[in-house]
């Protein structure tokens, strides 16, 4: 069963991110198109842009594809404590 925020965040259909060169950008999260509210044309701020969206897990948001996986670590020192005990 999904949790109140797994809910939300599967109904949203745009998400809307304040970048720290282009602005205010938003996500279509249905096909990941991108859209400024500012009328951002430099492409090198575009393409900076998207690389600061990719780098920060965005996309992945978006798309709802972020999984969190365990840490092996602790998973190992787990089942070191079960045969301990």
């Amino acid at each position: 069963m999904l949790g109140a925020l797994e809910m939300a965040l599967s109904m949203r259909s745009t998400i809307l991110i304040l970048t720290p060169t282009g602005g205010f950008v938003r996500i279509d999260c249905g096909n990941l198109s991108l859209t400024w509210e500012d009328n951002v044309t430099d492409q090198v701020v575009r393409q900076y842009t998207k690389k600061y969206l990719v780098d920060e897990g965005f996309f992945e948001e978006a798309s709802s594809s972020l999984e969190h996986l365990p840490d092996l670590a602790t998973a190992e020192l787990i089942e070191e404590l079960d045969k301990l005990c």
